[in-house]
């Protein structure tokens, strides 16, 4: 049996037993924050190998023993019969995004998208335990006629995570865990085949270069040459690319970092912005605000139109055109498998933990080779506005 005070952190809700509190508090050792004494004492044991956890108020800690041997006692006997507390949906969602934010960060902003999402099926008065398996089914069914089944299963999954905190915070019963992680999951929609071919490519780039959209040029070619997710293209900084090394360096999906080798046009792009941002405190590649672009859709939609493209491309599907592309041409599986930082090519990621950068830039070059008169050449690449020397 142990007795003791929670210290708890006001601002990222990092906490900790203590059972010898200490007159000074000590800072957050993830935060600095400096923490908290809970004004009750808590006392943890076991009962026929379940963990038992009871507060016992602002008492001294000899009383709180007496009150814990007391409590164990009216257990045993079936005096005392433990129930969660009476916790709204509203309440959970601000503890669940608040534990995002400390503790996933990078999976904040996935995490606010969902719940934005769920918010408008679920009161906010409604009570925890008054949900279960039955309303997730009406909710995958009438949510799935709205959106794709990989956008609710998305939804589905941070509603099953969020009811697990719940429950590591003795919120809701173990019963009702189990009953809402019973719900299946739909089925991801099939992969979309819709990619660009070479001489889409070309076509599309003579209709990029007469848009309005000053980065969109610049955002293909990142997309097209590195094969970078849309919000890694999107949110691209400075720092991330290295041109000592021929390098991008960035921290993709599932916290993996990827190192992709410049091809020498992309270089010279990404030289030519930055010259033209240098005395500007710009952190971003594809804008000269201190936020990141939000997004390129419609200025891709429309140069696919004119250019006579009739297929569903976005951004991801840009990527796919590299991997299709690529794999064509350079016949590579190992080195795509790494640019694109993709986990597996079946068993490939498990028996290598990375791919030499000499043999990614040799590959990178090879692609670069085989597509050489994408872009063009001369001096100036990029249009006016986003290049050039400001002396």
């Amino acid at each position: 049996m142990s007795i003791y005070k929670r210290e708890n952190c006001p601002i990222c809700l990092y906490s900790k037993n203590v059972s010898k509190p200490k007159k000074i508090n000590m800072s957050c050792k993830k935060c600095g924050t400096r923490m908290k004494y809970s004004e009750n004492y808590y006392s943890d044991f076991r009962v026929n190998g379940k963990k038992v956890r009871g507060p016992h108020g602002p008492i001294k800690k000899e009383v709180g023993i007496a009150l814990a041997e007391m409590m164990k006692k009216y257990i045993l006997n079936g005096s005392i019969i433990d129930k969660p507390k009476n916790i709204l949906w509203d309440e959970a969602v601000e503890y669940f995004l608040k534990w995002a934010e400390a503790n996933r960060p990078k999976s904040y902003e996935f995490y606010s998208y969902c719940i934005k999402a769920l918010n408008k099926r679920f009161n906010k008065n409604l009570s925890l335990m008054k949900i279960n398996s039955g309303n997730l089914e009406d909710y995958k069914i009438s949510r799935g006629k709205e959106v794709s089944g990989s956008t609710v299963k998305r939804e589905l999954a941070t509603l099953k995570r969020m009811f697990k905190i719940c429950y590591s915070k003795k919120w809701i019963t173990k019963e009702k865990l189990e009953d809402i992680r019973s719900v299946e999951m739909p089925k991801d929609n099939p992969a979309r085949k819709e990619y660009l071919t070479l001489d889409e490519v070309k076509k599309l780039l003579i209709e990029i270069n007469q848009s309005k959209s000053k980065f969109l040029k610049l955002a293909f070619a990142i997309s097209i040459d590195t094969a970078l997710r849309r919000k890694n293209v999107l949110e691209l900084k400075w720092e991330e690319i290295y041109f000592d090394l021929n390098m991008i360096i960035v921290d993709a999906k599932g916290e993996k970092e990827i190192r992709i080798p410049l091809t020498s046009r992309l270089r010279d792009m990404l030289l030519e912005r930055r010259e033209w941002v240098k005395f500007k405190d710009s952190v971003y590649v594809l804008t000269n605000d201190p936020t990141p672009p939000k997004d390129l859709r419609g200025s891709l939609k429309t140069a696919l139109r004119r250019a006579g493209i009739n297929k569903r491309i976005t951004f991801h599907s840009i990527r796919k055109s590299f991997s299709t592309l690529f794999a064509s041409l350079v016949k590579d599986p190992d080195a795509l498998q790494g640019i694109t930082g993709h986990s597996s090519y079946d068993t490939t990621r498990e028996h290598y933990a990375f791919l030499a950068d000499d043999h990614l830039s040799n590959s990178i070059n090879k692609f670069e080779e085989e597509t050489k008169d994408w872009f063009g050449g001369g001096d100036k690449l990029l249009p006016d506005g986003i290049s050039g020397n400001l002396n």
